[in-house]
């Protein structure tokens, strides 16, 4: 079985074919196709870095924000969609802000505000 069979296919103008994990993700995708649509982004990229952390157990582990996104200053933020927020989720997007970037978690309440505001039909 491939990678790909248990994902969803998505094809966006902005950031290509990609295999996203959930249909929350293809939900915040569909957002930000449609805030590329309107200008206030330039592009996104599903899952494009990976970033290293220090574990709960000391060890190295890595992180891979599910959103990379480039607004129209060509200024980089990223995006983590979730469904359920676990304990590590936020040492792992704490990694991200000691670099310098800009994170930013949606649940799926958040997403489903972003929909209505943005007239999307929910998935």
């Amino acid at each position: 079985m491939s990678l790909e069979s248990n994902r969803h296919p998505y094809n966006s103008p902005y950031a290509k074919l990609c295999y996203l994990r959930s249909i929350l993700e293809v939900r915040i995708a569909r957002i930000l196709d449609r805030l590329c649509e309107a200008g206030v982004y330039r592009t996104w990229s599903y899952e494009a870095e990976q970033f290293r952390f220090k574990g709960s157990k000391g060890g190295s582990r890595i992180y891979i924000p599910d959103f990379r996104v480039v607004d129209r200053a060509h200024k980089v933020f990223y995006i983590e969609g979730k469904g359920v927020l676990k304990p590590n989720d936020i040492k792992k997007m704490e990694s991200i802000k000691l670099r310098g970037y800009d994170i930013y978690l949606l649940m799926s309440k958040d997403v489903a505000q972003w929909e209505k505001s943005l007239l999307l039909s929910r998935i």
